[in-house]
Protein backbone atom coordinates (compact mmCIF):
# COMPACT_ATOMS: atom_id res chain seq x y z
CA UNK A 1 0.00 0.00 0.00
CA UNK A 2 2.61 2.43 1.12
CA UNK A 3 4.09 1.66 -2.57
CA UNK A 4 1.58 2.67 -4.29
CA UNK A 5 1.16 5.95 -2.47
CA UNK A 6 4.98 7.09 -3.20
CA UNK A 7 4.47 5.89 -6.92
CA UNK A 8 1.47 8.20 -7.53
CA UNK A 9 3.57 11.05 -5.77
CA UNK A 10 6.01 10.35 -7.65
CA UNK A 11 3.35 10.28 -10.78
CA UNK A 12 1.43 13.73 -9.35
CA UNK A 13 5.54 15.50 -9.12
CA UNK A 14 5.88 14.37 -12.96
CA UNK A 15 2.53 15.52 -14.19
CA UNK A 16 2.54 18.76 -12.00
CA UNK A 17 6.08 19.22 -14.04
CA UNK A 18 5.11 18.06 -17.63
CA UNK A 19 1.46 20.86 -16.92
CA UNK A 20 4.03 23.39 -16.21
CA UNK A 21 6.32 22.84 -19.07
CA UNK A 22 3.23 22.51 -21.01
CA UNK A 23 1.59 25.89 -19.89
CA UNK A 24 5.04 27.66 -20.29
CA UNK A 25 5.47 26.52 -23.80
CA UNK A 26 1.83 28.00 -24.51
CA UNK A 27 2.83 31.45 -22.83
CA UNK A 28 5.37 31.48 -25.21
CA UNK A 29 3.74 30.27 -28.66
CA UNK A 30 1.66 33.10 -27.63
CA UNK A 31 4.15 36.07 -27.21
CA UNK A 32 5.97 34.73 -30.33
CA UNK A 33 2.28 34.84 -32.23
CA UNK A 34 1.88 38.48 -30.83
CA UNK A 35 4.56 39.50 -31.86
CA UNK A 36 4.64 38.05 -35.36
CA UNK A 37 1.08 39.47 -36.08
CA UNK A 38 2.68 42.79 -34.97
CA UNK A 39 5.44 42.47 -36.84
CA UNK A 40 3.20 41.54 -40.26
CA UNK A 41 0.36 44.47 -39.41
CA UNK A 42 3.47 47.20 -38.63
CA UNK A 43 5.15 46.31 -42.00
CA UNK A 44 1.26 46.76 -43.90
CA UNK A 45 1.05 49.89 -42.32
CA UNK A 46 4.33 50.92 -43.52
CA UNK A 47 3.51 49.70 -46.84
CA UNK A 48 0.00 51.68 -46.92
CA UNK A 49 1.44 54.93 -45.90
CA UNK A 50 4.24 54.23 -48.40
CA UNK A 51 1.48 53.93 -51.15
CA UNK A 52 -0.41 56.79 -50.21
CA UNK A 53 2.94 58.68 -50.17
CA UNK A 54 3.69 57.25 -53.74
CA UNK A 55 0.05 58.85 -54.72
CA UNK A 56 0.23 62.14 -52.91
CA UNK A 57 3.82 62.99 -54.89
CA UNK A 58 1.84 62.58 -57.79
Amino acid sequence: MNEKANVSKELNAKHRKVSSLVSSLSVLMLCSFFVVGFGIISCFLDKVSVFYLFLDSF
